[in-house]
């Protein structure tokens, strides 16, 4: 048995995307999300999946490439944002930008979105993992929050952290593979046939898979590269079939909370 974690990333980013990651928590088996929560459409993505699903896991999408900050005074961040006081892109930095932020910038903006959660949902997430892209300053934010804050992280970029975080181990499969899988959107072969890389890992190891379930809107089209990716991503997690491998093999669809070391 292999126990898998399958979160559903870009809650709060477009009504489209609420409403695909909300029929992915009840009709499917995705058992957590993760919210942007400096967009516009944050709280009503939070009430939608909690209406589908009282007990789906909300998490954090920690985001500084799109939207506006949740930081203020916003002078004290200004290089993480374009002259009209929103962030820079995710394509400014990979496509011709440099892949450089401020880690003091970058770390009060992410205290910022973590607080901004709690006010939200009246408690800090379980776990939290940027959006997009990332270099070792957001690395060692990341953690330092993570570990004052008591939430769970992994994905720390160039960053070493000095000592592991109280949760179990989650583990992402081989980058490449899975980059290229959720380019192009998730298909039932992908599990059967291991296109993520995830038969490599030891099989008491935690499989953590980060998908974009959603329906497509024009804010998506107006502001984000992946798109009909999403619609497959989220064919994909509703179906039956799905749910038949999984059930199959013997594998179990788990969230972040289970992870907490007691």
């Amino acid at each position: 048995m292999r126990r898998f974690i399958l979160n559903a990333d870009d809650l709060g980013l477009s009504e489209g995307i609420n409403l695909g990651i909300a029929k992915s928590v009840k009709e499917g088996l995705v058992k957590s999300t993760s919210v942007m929560v400096n967009m516009p459409e944050a709280e009503k993505g939070i009430e939608l999946v909690q209406e589908s699903n009282p007990n789906v896991e909300i998490n954090l999408h920690v985001n500084f490439t799109l939207g506006y900050p949740v930081y203020e005074p916003i002078e004290e961040i200004e290089s993480l944002l374009d002259e009209n006081g929103q962030f820079l892109s995710s394509s400014h930095y990979k496509n011709g930008g440099t892949l450089s932020f401020s880690y003091p910038a970058i770390k009060k903006e992410m205290r910022a979105q973590i607080l901004r959660f709690k006010e939200l949902l009246g408690d800090f997430p379980v776990h939290m993992e940027t959006h997009s892209v990332g270099n070792q300053a957001v690395g060692q934010a990341l953690y330092e929050l993570a570990a004052e804050y008591d939430i769970h992280a992994n994905l720390f970029y160039d960053y070493q952290p000095p000592k592991e975080l109280p949760y179990e181990k989650a583990q992402i499969p081989d980058f490449a593979k899975l980059m290229t899988v959720l380019n192009r959107g998730t298909k039932l072969v992908d599990f059967e046939e291991d296109h993520f890389g995830y038969r490599d890992l030891p099989e008491d190891q935690v499989i953590e898979f980060h998908f974009h379930p959603g329906y497509l809107d024009q804010f998506v089209l107006d502001n984000s590269s992946l798109t009909l990716p999403r619609c497959q991503d989220l064919a994909t997690l509703i179906s039956p079939e799905l749910k038949e491998w999984f059930q199959e093999k013997g594998n179990k669809v788990v969230n972040f909370a289970s992870l907490k070391k007691n």
